[in-house]
């Protein structure tokens, strides 16, 4: 599908309100990895101002490994995280620093159920309470 956006930047050569054509990419379907480890899939994935949004679901191991076991506790981090800034309270990104195993650039990745797509992931996938996602893709 193609939608037609107004641009509303100031680009040289280009004046405001001009459209642009893009192709809306929305309601897609992403396996999440870290490394080459299942991490758990995304869905009704959308793309907006450049980052992906979308519904997760973790994969659980039985027995859990060591590294799913981290990337649990990065997760249930993130959620709380960002729900102390949602709630107004102060929330400092320097405690992300002990996540630095796992906040790592070309360590996430992203893959459509087709195959046809590849998302590599900057840095790491933001998780929110409510099985949220969203992620910047490099």
């Amino acid at each position: 599908m193609l939608v037609l956006l107004r641009d509303t930047s100031m680009a040289p050569g280009m004046a405001t309100g001009q459209f642009k054509e893009c192709k809306l990419m929305s309601n897609m379907q992403f396996s999440l990895w870290f490394n080459d480890h299942f991490v758990g899939n995304v869905h009704d994935c959308f793309f907006s101002d450049d980052m992906w949004y979308g519904r997760f679901n973790a994969e659980s191991q039985a027995p859990p490994s060591a590294i799913s076991q981290r990337i649990a506790v990065f997760i249930s981090f993130c959620e709380n995280w960002n729900e102390q800034v949602r709630e107004g309270n102060d929330a400092d990104a320097s405690q992300f620093e002990q996540f630095s195993d796992v906040v790592c650039d070309g360590c996430w990745l992203a893959k459509d159920q087709s195959g046809s797509m590849n998302v590599q992931i900057e840095d790491a996938p933001m998780f929110f309470v409510g099985n949220e996602i969203s992620f910047r893709s490099k």
